[in-house]
Protein backbone atom coordinates (compact mmCIF):
# COMPACT_ATOMS: atom_id res chain seq x y z
CA UNK A 1 0.00 0.00 0.00
CA UNK A 2 1.18 3.35 -0.67
CA UNK A 3 2.88 5.26 1.57
CA UNK A 4 0.96 4.02 4.52
CA UNK A 5 2.20 6.46 6.84
CA UNK A 6 0.79 9.30 4.61
CA UNK A 7 -2.73 7.23 4.71
CA UNK A 8 -2.05 7.13 9.04
CA UNK A 9 -2.05 11.00 8.89
CA UNK A 10 -4.25 11.99 6.65
CA UNK A 11 -7.32 9.56 8.27
CA UNK A 12 -6.30 10.87 11.97
CA UNK A 13 -7.18 14.16 10.63
CA UNK A 14 -10.72 13.04 10.21
CA UNK A 15 -11.43 12.85 13.98
CA UNK A 16 -11.86 15.67 16.47
CA UNK A 17 -8.86 16.13 18.91
CA UNK A 18 -10.92 14.67 21.45
CA UNK A 19 -13.59 12.41 21.70
CA UNK A 20 -15.94 12.39 24.72
CA UNK A 21 -16.95 8.38 25.48
CA UNK A 22 -20.86 8.35 26.32
CA UNK A 23 -20.36 6.22 29.47
CA UNK A 24 -24.31 5.84 29.28
CA UNK A 25 -24.33 3.25 26.52
CA UNK A 26 -22.84 -0.45 26.49
CA UNK A 27 -22.25 -2.64 23.51
CA UNK A 28 -21.07 -6.13 25.17
CA UNK A 29 -19.96 -4.61 28.43
CA UNK A 30 -18.25 -1.79 26.73
CA UNK A 31 -19.49 1.84 26.40
CA UNK A 32 -18.80 2.71 22.59
CA UNK A 33 -20.33 6.12 23.00
CA UNK A 34 -19.46 8.97 20.30
CA UNK A 35 -16.54 6.67 18.65
CA UNK A 36 -19.37 4.66 16.72
CA UNK A 37 -21.53 7.29 15.85
CA UNK A 38 -18.36 9.61 14.78
CA UNK A 39 -17.02 6.73 12.19
CA UNK A 40 -20.79 6.00 10.44
CA UNK A 41 -20.60 9.98 10.55
CA UNK A 42 -17.16 10.14 8.64
CA UNK A 43 -18.22 7.15 6.07
CA UNK A 44 -21.39 9.02 5.21
CA UNK A 45 -19.51 12.75 4.53
CA UNK A 46 -16.98 11.28 2.62
CA UNK A 47 -18.25 8.35 0.75
CA UNK A 48 -20.22 10.94 -1.98
CA UNK A 49 -16.55 12.16 -3.18
CA UNK A 50 -14.48 8.88 -2.80
CA UNK A 51 -14.86 7.33 -6.43
CA UNK A 52 -12.36 4.64 -7.21
CA UNK A 53 -10.58 5.08 -3.51
CA UNK A 54 -13.81 4.40 -1.99
CA UNK A 55 -12.62 0.47 -0.37
CA UNK A 56 -9.12 1.96 0.53
CA UNK A 57 -10.60 5.40 2.32
CA UNK A 58 -12.79 3.07 4.03
CA UNK A 59 -10.58 0.26 4.88
CA UNK A 60 -8.76 3.19 6.10
CA UNK A 61 -11.30 4.76 8.48
CA UNK A 62 -12.17 0.83 9.67
CA UNK A 63 -8.29 0.36 10.71
CA UNK A 64 -8.18 3.91 12.24
CA UNK A 65 -11.53 2.99 13.76
CA UNK A 66 -10.55 -0.10 15.21
CA UNK A 67 -7.17 1.50 16.67
CA UNK A 68 -8.61 4.37 18.16
CA UNK A 69 -11.26 1.73 20.15
CA UNK A 70 -8.93 -0.22 21.58
CA UNK A 71 -7.46 3.02 23.04
CA UNK A 72 -10.95 4.16 23.82
CA UNK A 73 -11.37 0.66 25.75
CA UNK A 74 -7.89 0.88 27.80
CA UNK A 75 -8.61 4.39 28.86
CA UNK A 76 -12.27 3.38 30.51
CA UNK A 77 -10.56 0.61 32.24
CA UNK A 78 -8.43 3.36 34.04
CA UNK A 79 -11.29 5.51 34.50
CA UNK A 80 -11.14 8.07 31.62
CA UNK A 81 -14.11 8.77 29.54
CA UNK A 82 -12.41 10.35 27.07
CA UNK A 83 -9.76 9.09 23.94
CA UNK A 84 -7.61 11.01 21.29
CA UNK A 85 -6.18 10.19 18.15
CA UNK A 86 -2.74 11.16 18.95
CA UNK A 87 -3.24 7.69 21.28
CA UNK A 88 -3.38 5.36 18.32
CA UNK A 89 0.17 5.02 17.16
CA UNK A 90 1.43 4.22 13.38
CA UNK A 91 2.03 0.76 14.41
CA UNK A 92 -1.60 -0.08 15.87
CA UNK A 93 -2.75 1.66 12.64
CA UNK A 94 -0.15 -0.56 10.25
CA UNK A 95 -1.08 -3.46 12.02
CA UNK A 96 -5.13 -2.93 12.05
CA UNK A 97 -4.67 -2.39 7.96
CA UNK A 98 -2.59 -5.37 7.64
CA UNK A 99 -4.99 -7.79 9.80
CA UNK A 100 -8.35 -5.86 7.71
CA UNK A 101 -6.38 -6.44 4.60
CA UNK A 102 -5.85 -10.48 5.47
CA UNK A 103 -9.11 -10.58 6.21
CA UNK A 104 -10.86 -9.35 3.10
CA UNK A 105 -8.52 -11.74 0.64
CA UNK A 106 -9.93 -14.52 3.03
CA UNK A 107 -13.57 -13.89 2.04
CA UNK A 108 -15.12 -16.01 -0.26
CA UNK A 109 -16.17 -13.56 -3.68
CA UNK A 110 -20.05 -12.80 -3.50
Amino acid sequence: MADLYHLFERVRRFWPEKISLDVAVTVNGARPGMAFTLMSDLLAAVESRLGDEKDRIELEIWAFHMSLWKCAKLNMRRGSFSVSPSEVSYLMFAQRVELELKSRSEQPPL
